[in-house]
């Protein structure tokens, strides 16, 4: 995945992998009450549907840094990321390489959800977006742990990923985002994507993000070990994980460059 990029396997049975806790966190359904009565009817009916309709993708591709300066990061090919707080990061752990993620839940979702709006089904097409979201979060977070794993075996430590839209990162940074991905429509990806002049996705359920690769020991590296949420700098967050899976206040860790 590292070394050369593209569409990666995604686990056939990613819907059964989705955790209620996690589906339930989406719904904002009160942390630690496991889903009951008509919930857990609409959640289990939307999860089946999922697995037999979804069609979850994702694709991977190396991106060289040429500098990380002025608040930006230029990669080799001329693209600017332009995020201060990530080109603080990615040079206080001495990454040189980038490798950017686009991972979806499909576009049947979408359809789905929509169709249940128009039929005057406003539980089910809740449920059944709020599962593409939990999809998409699974995945995206397997496909971290993959290359963490791979980045290791390089002897390479990889960075906590990081999106535009994050504090720090405006989203309309995605275009730039999709455009590196594509190599600016040049390569295709497994899955229908589209980013809008917004930064909007569609379908809504997907997710772009960077990964830095460093040199390993990174202090940076070593907080995406201890918690996924650690590196987010969204203080007021609905949706924050804790140990334990519960919400609560997680602060990012502080680079040398920040306070």
């Amino acid at each position: 995945m590292i070394a050369a990029g593209g569409a990666l396997a995604v686990p056939e049975d990613l819907a059964a992998r989705v955790d209620d806790a996690d589906y339930g966190r989406l719904l904002g359904y009160p942390a630690g009450r496991p889903l009951a009565g008509r919930v857990r009817e609409l959640a289990a009916a939307s999860r089946e549907w999922y697995a037999r309709n979804g069609r979850p993708w994702a694709f991977t591709r190396r991106l060289a840094v040429a500098a990380v300066t002025g608040g930006r990061v230029e990669l080799a090919d001329g693209a600017l990321l332009a995020s201060p707080l990530l080109a603080r990061r990615l040079g206080a752990a001495g990454a040189t390489a980038l490798v950017a993620a686009a991972v979806s839940a499909g576009p049947e979702v979408d359809a789905a959800s929509a169709e249940g709006w128009r039929e005057q089904r406003p539980d089910e097409a809740y449920f059944l977006d709020r599962f593409g979201v939990a999809a998409v979060e699974h995945l995206a977070a397997w496909a971290a742990r993959r290359l963490r794993s791979e980045a290791r075996d390089l002897g390479l430590a990889a960075l906590p990923g990081y999106s535009p839209g994050y504090p720090g990162w405006a989203l309309e940074q995605q275009v730039v985002l999709g455009r590196c991905l594509t190599r600016g429509g040049e390569e295709e990806l497994p899955g229908p994507l589209a980013v809008l002049a917004s930064g909007a996705t569609a379908p809504r359920s997907s997710l772009l993000a960077v990964f830095g690769l460093a040199p390993p020991g990174s202090a940076v590296a070593g907080a995406w070990e201890r918690d996924r949420c650690r590196w987010c700098a969204l203080a007021r967050c609905a949706f924050r994980r804790a140990a334990g899976g519960r919400a609560g206040k997680i602060q990012p860790p502080a680079t040398k460059d920040e306070p």
